[in-house]
């Protein structure tokens, strides 16, 4: 049996951008809760409470990126990158429960239409949107690959968007006197925080659950393994992500038993296509013969060695098993 290994680095410098962004929506939080206290605008009030999830949601997510810097040990082997899936999680899971609450409140305040000061809405949310905006520009270069960043992403951009939209309202309402724009901008934002958090939360339980990565089509994969000499059969295949960037597979490779003395080198081909093809740098393979095969016990070829290879983020290591 050989292992190959790869080891990804969380990106340290995420960590402060998340910080810096916490910081900034803790501001954002107060423009917008005296704006909606002295607006009296359901909308405002709507965007705080995101916000509120925003603070909370980039406090956790700061928390997670922190963690997933740390080494492994014995106890954590694979380390602490699912960390960031948790958070994510539960960053989701609170955009759909306020989501919720916006639309039963906008529903009310349909039928019932409430006064607003447009002019105090206008300022406080162009003030929010302008604060927004610089997080999420710091935000978006980071988000790419990392299902953390984009969860606290999504958040902000959808607070920059509900905010660009209360402005819109306040403009209408300044203007005509439509008391249930407010209300029905409320529901607007609501959906766009639904839809984001639904996306995130349906990506995440699916590494939870241990689905294929993204993307990756596990018979591709089987055919590429069968492309190489030497390989009769594959099963037991498996194809999991412990993080978003860290697919991993583990499988069955039959070989004839006068190829036992070549296993070594079908199993460096088998890390290799892997490796080129699918991206994929953590993986076990069982190397087998076929009476091993027919008669379904476990058979470990002692003569196997590790797989060693190049990674662009740094050495792989193999294991002789």
């Amino acid at each position: 049996m050989a292992h190959t290994h790869a080891h990804p680095h969380a990106h340290p410098d995420s960590a402060p951008t998340l910080g810096f962004a916490l910081a900034l929506t803790g501001i954002v939080l107060l423009i917008l809760l005296i704006g909606g206290y002295y607006a009296n605008s359901l909308a405002l009030w709507a965007d705080a409470g995101h916000v509120v999830t925003d603070f909370a949601a980039l406090g956790l997510s700061w928390y997670a990126m922190v963690q997933a810097l740390r080494p492994a040990h014995p106890a954590r082997s694979f380390g602490y990158h699912r960390t960031g899936i948790l958070v994510a999680v539960v960053n989701a899971l609170s955009l759909l429960l306020i989501a919720v609450v916006i639309g039963i409140e906008a529903y009310q305040r349909v039928w019932v239409p409430e006064p607003v000061q447009s002019q105090v809405m206008v300022v406080a949310a162009g003030l929010g949107l302008a604060i927004n905006l610089v997080i999420a520009q710091r935000l978006h270069a980071h988000q790419h690959g990392n299902l953390n960043m984009r969860s606290a992403y999504l958040h902000v951009f959808g607070d920059a968007l509900a905010s660009l939209g209360v402005i819109v309202g306040a403009v209408v309402i300044g203007l005509t006197g439509w008391l249930w724009v407010d209300p029905l901008l409320s529901a607007f934002i609501a959906a766009f925080i639904a839809v984001g958090a639904y996306q995130v939360l349906d990506e995440s339980v699916d590494i939870l659950m241990e689905g294929s990565p993204s993307g990756m089509d596990p018979e591709a994969v089987r055919r590429a393994l069968l492309e190489i000499d030497g390989v009769q059969a594959v099963h037991e295949l498996h194809l999991w992500s412990i993080a978003q960037h860290l697919p991993s597979l583990s499988c069955h490779v039959v070989i004839d038993l006068a190829d036992v003395a070549k296993g070594v080198d079908i199993c460096t081909a088998c890390g290799d296509i892997l490796a080129e093809r699918f991206k994929l740098f953590h993986s076990t393979i069982q190397v087998e013969t076929h009476h091993c095969h027919a008669a379904e016990v476990d058979c470990k070829l002692a003569a196997m060695g590790g797989y060693h290879g190049g990674h662009p983020h740094g050495p792989r290591h193999g294991h002789g098993g």
